[in-house]
């Protein structure tokens, strides 16, 4: 088995603090109506969002940490997923910047993460929201 180091593991992870709230009504480990079950999930869905849309917002200076980057270490592949944007983004030094890397990222967290927020509000099944959604991404 290959181990895959964290270079982002003592990054800290932000959401803006108006979003954080919001996001939070919509983690549960159990209730099928709410989409995410950590943190990570809504976070990693706004950079989605955010990259494919290709819209980045700098973070304001009210923002909450909701975790640190050790959380990728739970999921691997969001290390790779990463290290790739950061070669796309930066190019062939970008491994060389895993801050840097993750400030990006916030950046388009934060371009996407409205878009939940717009999504989920006022929603009582707030997957379903998501998911009736999501099509407006799908290429023509």
């Amino acid at each position: 088995m290959s181990l895959i180091v964290n270079p982002f593991d003592r990054s800290d992870l932000f959401l803006e603090t108006k979003h954080h709230a919001i996001v939070a009504e919509a983690i549960s480990r159990a209730d099928g109506e709410k989409p995410f079950k950590r943190y990570i999930d809504a976070w990693w869905l706004a950079l989605c969002i955010g990259v494919r849309k290709d819209h980045r917002v700098k973070l304001s200076g009210d923002t909450t940490k909701f975790n640190d980057g050790g959380i990728f270490s739970s999921d691997p592949w969001r290390i790779i997923h990463l290290q790739l944007l950061g070669l796309s983004w930066l190019g062939s030094t970008a491994l060389d910047h895993p801050t840097q890397i993750i400030q990006l990222s916030s950046e388009y967290v934060n371009g996407g993460i409205e878009w939940i927020v717009d999504t989920i509000h006022g929603q009582p099944n707030r997957t379903l929201a998501i998911y009736n959604r999501i099509s407006e991404f799908e290429s023509s």
